[in-house]
């Protein structure tokens, strides 16, 4: 079974449950499934691997969903990097085809000769209709090396590799069908896979911090329906100095989850100091396994 495959049995079974929200859409299971088969429709059949160039939001997992229920491959492109740096990705993976959106189209517009804006594609309102049927050994997904000590590397993980990461997750932590706060770009491995897959794939909520502003995150914050968050050491350390410097009272939900870079034990102690809850060390290694679940 393929992660779309995945995908449709959690919308068969949570159809207009919450699916994913980012503070200004909220979108259920259905709706999420009927903008990802949109995407889908406009791909070509055969094409190999499709990038997807999208701010954190509501449309960056239909992205991603549509691709796999095309049975391409997914690879997310870091936003943050210079157009003749995606170029050399573009190239390395050979790309023909973007789905991106409007503020980014004078960053890829001119990469790829195809470009698949999110605003123009409506969702199609359909029966969840069956997806090709997929090698679980087959590729899913090709995550870029961030560079910083040569070129960007592809590293290519399977659909069971994705899958037995949120399978790994979900045996040990208990999110029911709760939200997962993701404040993390969802092109970072961390983020593509612990904030996307692990709730979407479980019957959960993922919410998306549309970028980093610590305003918008409390008021994030302020969903009681939240049962876990994610993001790196940095962020709750500001997110820690902005709630105490306006002295108000924030609610983090009960599992907190910090990865990405090494976390001082003086955040930790502070933080738990702070709001009463205990902020856990992620480990993961590098790209090939994001989440290593241990007890």
């Amino acid at each position: 079974m393929g992660i779309a495959q995945r995908f449709q049995s959690i919308v068969e079974r949570r159809g207009d449950a919450r699916a994913v929200a980012d503070g200004k859409e909220e979108w259920s299971y259905r709706h999420l499934w009927d903008a990802a088969t949109a995407v889908g429709c406009r791909i070509e059949r055969g094409e190999e691997r499709i990038g997807v160039a999208l701010q954190p939001s509501v449309a960056f997992p239909a992205a991603c969903f549509g691709v796999w229920s095309a049975g391409s491959v997914v690879v997310p492109l870091n936003t943050f990097l210079s157009p003749s740096e995606l170029g050399a990705i573009v190239r390395d993976a050979a790309l023909r085809t973007i789905v991106t959106e409007r503020s980014l189209a004078g960053k890829v517009g001119n990469l790829v000769p195809r470009t698949l804006f999110v605003e123009e594609i409506a969702p199609l309102s359909t029966e969840v209709s069956a997806c090709p049927a997929l090698d679980e050994a087959s590729c899913a997904a090709v995550l870029y090396t961030s560079g910083t000590e040569s070129e960007p590397k592809g590293v290519q993980l399977s659909h069971r590799n994705l899958l037995s990461n949120v399978d790994g997750c979900r045996s040990l932590l208990d999110i029911g069908e709760g939200g997962v706060l993701s404040v993390l770009p969802l092109f970072h491995a961390f983020g593509f896979t612990c904030g996307m897959l692990f709730p979407l794939l479980t019957g959960a909520t993922a919410v998306v911090a549309p970028g980093f502003n610590p305003a918008s995150v409390l008021r994030l914050l302020e969903d009681g329906r939240l049962r876990a968050m994610l993001s790196v050491p940095s962020i709750y350390r500001m997110l820690m100095k902005f709630a105490l410097q306006g002295k108000r009272e924030v609610r983090f939900p009960p599992l907190c989850v910090a990865g990405g870079e090494p976390l001082p034990d003086i955040v930790a102690e502070q933080f738990r100091r702070c709001f009463g809850v205990p902020l856990l060390n992620g480990y993961g290694i590098g790209l090939g396994c994001h989440a290593t679940p241990y007890a």
